[in-house]
C-alpha cells in the first residue's frame, strides 16, 4: 500500500470514528498541534538549543545523566524481585537500531523532553514475533496527534516534507511533560523562559556587534555647516578604513575643521550588560532546577555546598525525569514482549550519604535493633562469621540473630536499667529522676516489640505479593483478618504482659522498698512466672487490650491496602505498579507505625501495670506526672498534678500516640 493510501485509509477511519457522537470541545485539530507561545515554532525552540550556551549547559547536563543510568530487568516472583538477564527487552535497550546506541537513545529522549516536553519512540516489531527489535526516536516537531472522541487518541502522523506517514497507537510510545493548556501535547522548560532565552541570545549577540563594531553607531559627527557630497565621500571612506572593523574598534577619532562627536549609543557599562546576563543564567538554571555548583560556577561554592548541589540535582531533577520514563516503559513497551510478571527499573542516582549511612548503621548495633552483619551490609563489607548477632544495650550481651526472634515471642530479657527505691517522692525533684528512669527503661521495652512488629509486617507482606498474579479484584489480595489477628494477638499479648509484669513490680517496690517483691517475673522462666503478676484484673485487662490492638492494627493495614488496590485496578495497572502499591502500604507499617504502636503501647501497658502494683500496695490515690520537656503537648501538661483515684485512672494514659506520662503514687 503506497503512502498516499496508508493517509488515506488513516483519514476514513478518523472520519469514521465520531460514530454520530459530538466530540469534546478540546478535540479540535488545533490540540493535535505542537503549540508553543511567543509567537515561536516548535523548531525554534529546539534551535536555541544551540544558540544559547546556558541552555546548551543545562539541557546537556540533564539529558547526559539521564543516559548515563543504569538499567535492570527484574521478574516479581511470591513478592520478591529477581533480576533477569539474558532477556530480550535489555538486549533491545543495549541495541536500539542499527544507527543508535541505547545512551543515545535515551539522550536524545531527554532532549526533546527538555525542549518542547515531548518525546515519540516508534516500535519496530519482529514479522514473525511480533515483539519490539528497533526503537527509532522521532523529532515531535515532524508529529501530528489525531484526536478521537471515544479513544482520545486516534493515532499519529510523521509529517515530513510533502510526505504524510500515519503511525497506530500500539507503534508509538508518547512520553510528554503534562500542559495544562494543552491535554494532546506536552510543554517544555524551555518554553516557559522563552523571553529570557531570547534576551541572552540577544544580549549575546549585541556584544558580538560591540566588537565588531559594524552597522551600529555609537557616536554621530556632526558638522556645524553643510558640506558637499565629494567631502561626504572622502570623509567616509577615511572613517571605514580608520575605525571600522574588529581591529579598528574603540579607537580615539581625530576630527579637522568645524565637527564634533555626539554620543548616541548606550555602553556595556551603561547597560549593565554583566548583570543582565548573570541574572539570565540564574533565570536558565532555576527554570531546570539545577544548582550553579553543578554547572561548574564557581560562586561561593564549598565541599558542603558542592555536595548538597549534587544531591539536589540526582533528587530533584535527575530521579523525577528517570520515574517518568520508567513508568511509561512498564506500561507500554514491556507488555509488548507478553510477560506481565516483568518490571523495568532504574539505578538509584542519588549519590549516597556516606556519614549518615555510618552513623545509622552503628547506632542501629548500639540499640540491638540490627546484627553486626546487617550493619557491614549496609556499608557495602562482606559479613563475618560472629557477626550474626545483636548487641542488646545496657550490657551488650551477644544474642544469636537466629534465636532473637524465638526469644520474642516469649518473655523478653528485662533491661537492666531499674526504678531506684529509694525515691520519697517528697518533691518535683525526686519525681523528675522517677520520670527519666521510667522513660529510659520504656525506651529499651519498646525495641523488641517494634522488631516484631517489623517482622509480622513484612510476613503479611509477602503472603498479600503471593495473591497478586492470580488476583482480578482488590478482595482476592487482602489477606485473612481471623489469621492475622491470631498472629500478631499470639506475639504482642506475652511481650505487653511482661511489661505490665515489670511495671507491677516497680510500682510494690517502689512503694515498700522495705519488703521488695521477690523478683516475681524473671529472665527464663516459663509463663506461669508472668501470670503469677499479671493475674486477675491485670490480666483480664491485658486479653481485652490485646484483642482490641491487633484488631486495629490489621483493619488499619487492611483499609490501606483495599484503598490502593482499588485505585490500582480502576486504573487499569499492572502487576509492577500493583506490587508498588503494596509495598508502599507496608513500608509505612514497618517504618512509621511499628514504631508509633510499640512506643505507644510500651507506656501504655506500664501504666496500667502501675496502677495495680499500687492498689496491690494499697495506694488508692495516684497523682498524673507529665513529660516535663521540650516534646510535651499542651493537653499533658494541663493534666500534671492532677490526682485521680487509682480506680479511676485506667485508661487515661496514654493521652495520645507517644505519650510519655507517667502515674506517681500519693503517700500518705
Amino acid at each position: 500500500m503506497s503512502v498516499r493510501e496508508r493517509v488515506a485509509e488513516t483519514l476514513a477511519r478518523v472520519i469514521a470514528s465520531g460514530n454520530g457522537k459530538a466530540a469534546p470541545p478540546y478535540s479540535s485539530s488545533v490540540y493535535g498541534e505542537l503549540n508553543v507561545p511567543m509567537g515561536m515554532t516548535s523548531q525554534a525552540y529546539l534551535a536555541l538549543y544551540g544558540q544559547v550556551g546556558w541552555l546548551f549547559g543545562a539541557v546537556s547536563r540533564i539529558a547526559e545523566a539521564v543516559a548515563d543510568t543504569e538499567w535492570k530487568l527484574y521478574r516479581l516472583e511470591k513478592g520478591e524481585r529477581r533480576e533477569v538477564v539474558g532477556h530480550p527487552m535489555m538486549k533491545l535497550l543495549s541495541y536500539i537500531n542499527p544507527f543508535m546506541t541505547g545512551n543515545e537513545l535515551f539522550e536524545a529522549h531527554q532532549m526533546y523532553m527538555e525542549l518542547v516536553g515531548e518525546s515519540f519512540w516508534y516500535i519496530v516489531k519482529g514479522k514473525t514475533t511480533g515483539k519490539p527489535v528497533e526503537i527509532w526516536p522521532l523529532p515531535p516537531t515532524r508529529m501530528r496527534i489525531v484526536p478521537d472522541a471515544q479513544q482520545f487518541i486516534k493515532g499519529y502522523v510523521y509529517e515530513f516534507g510533502t510526505h504524510h506517514i500515519p503511525l497506530e497507537t500500539n507503534e508509538v510510545i508518547f512520553i510528554k511533560r503534562n500542559n495544562p493548556a494543552n491535554p494532546y501535547r506536552g510543554i517544555g522548560v524551555t518554553q516557559s523562559i522563552a523571553v529570557d532565552l531570547q534576551s541572552e541570545k540577544f544580549a549575546a549577540q549585541w556584544n558580538r556587534n560591540f566588537f565588531f563594531n559594524n552597522a551600529v553607531p555609537s557616536a554621530a559627527v556632526i558638522y556645524k555647516d553643510e558640506i558637499t557630497s565629494e567631502e561626504f565621500r572622502r570623509l567616509k571612506e577615511q572613517w571605514d578604513s580608520k575605525y571600522r572593523g574588529v581591529a579598528q574598534a574603540h579607537k580615539m577619532a581625530i576630527l579637522g575643521g568645524d565637527a564634533r562627536i555626539e554620543q548616541i549609543a548606550f555602553s556595556q557599562r551603561d547597560m549593565d550588560f554583566w548583570k543582565q546576563r548573570k541574572l539570565n543564567r540564574d533565570t536558565i538554571l532555576g527554570a531546570f532546577g539545577i544548582p550553579s555548583s553543578v554547572m561548574g560556577v564557581a560562586e561561593n561554592v564549598n565541599r558542603a555546598n558542592a555536595e548538597s548541589g549534587e544531591f539536589v540535582f540526582a533528587r530533584w531533577v535527575i530521579k523525577p525525569r528517570l520515574s517518568r520514563l520508567r513508568g511509561k516503559l512498564n506500561e507500554q513497551l514491556l507488555p509488548m514482549f507478553g510477560d506481565k510478571s516483568l518490571e523495568l527499573d532504574f539505578t538509584d542516582p542519588v549519590p549516597e550519604n556516606r556519614d549518615f549511612i555510618l552513623k545509622e548503621s552503628t547506632e542501629g548495633v548500639k540499640a540491638g535493633i540490627m546484627t553486626v552483619n546487617e550493619s557491614r551490609q549496609m556499608l557495602g563489607l562482606n559479613k563475618v562469621k560472629s557477626g550474626d548477632v545483636f548487641l542488646v544495650p545496657m550490657n551488650i550481651v551477644p544474642v544469636k540473630a537466629d534465636k532473637a526472634e524465638a526469644q520474642m515471642t516469649t518473655p523478653i530479657a528485662r533491661p537492666k536499667l531499674a526504678i531506684d527505691r529509694s525515691l520519697a517522692l517528697a518533691n518535683d525533684e525526686q519525681r523528675g529522676i522517677y520520670w527519666r528512669q521510667f522513660v529510659l527503661k520504656t525506651e529499651q521495652q519498646e525495641k523488641p516489640i517494634k522488631s516484631k512488629l517489623v517482622g509480622l509486617f513484612n510476613k503479611q507482606e509477602k503472603k498479600v505479593l503471593a495473591k497478586l498474579p492470580t488476583a482480578s479484584k482488590p478482595s482476592d489480595v487482602l489477606f485473612n483478618m481471623r489469621e492475622a489477628a491470631k498472629d500478631f494477638k499470639d506475639a504482642l499479648e506475652p511481650m505487653l504482659g511482661e511489661v505490665m509484669a515489670d511495671a507491677i513490680e516497680d510500682a510494690e517496690n517502689l512503694v515498700r522498698p522495705e519488703n521488695p517483691h521477690t523478683d516475681g517475673y524473671k529472665q527464663g522462666e516459663d509463663e506461669s512466672g508472668l501470670l503469677q503478676l499479671v493475674s486477675g484484673d491485670a490480666l483480664l485487662w491485658l486479653q481485652n487490650h490485646s484483642a482490641e490492638l491487633v484488631t486495629l492494627i490489621n483493619e488499619t493495614t487492611r483499609e490501606a491496602l483495599r484503598v490502593e488496590l482499588a485505585d490500582g485496578f480502576v486504573a487499569g495497572e499492572g502487576m509492577p505498579q500493583l506490587a508498588k502499591r503494596v509495598r508502599g502500604v507496608f513500608d509505612d507499617c514497618t517504618r512509621r507505625r511499628s514504631f508509633l504502636i510499640a512506643r505507644t503501647e510500651t507506656i501504655q501497658a506500664s501504666a496500667q501495670g502501675h496502677i495495680e502494683g499500687y492498689k496491690n500496695a494499697g495506694i488508692s490515690r495516684v497523682e498524673f506526672f507529665a513529660a516535663l520537656d521540650e516534646r510535651i503537648c499542651p493537653k499533658c501538661e494541663s493534666l500534671h498534678g492532677t490526682n485521680y483515684k487509682a480506680t479511676e485512672a485506667e485508661g487515661i494514659i496514654t493521652v495520645h500516640p507517644q505519650c510519655r506520662c507517667v502515674w506517681v503514687p500519693i503517700v500518705d
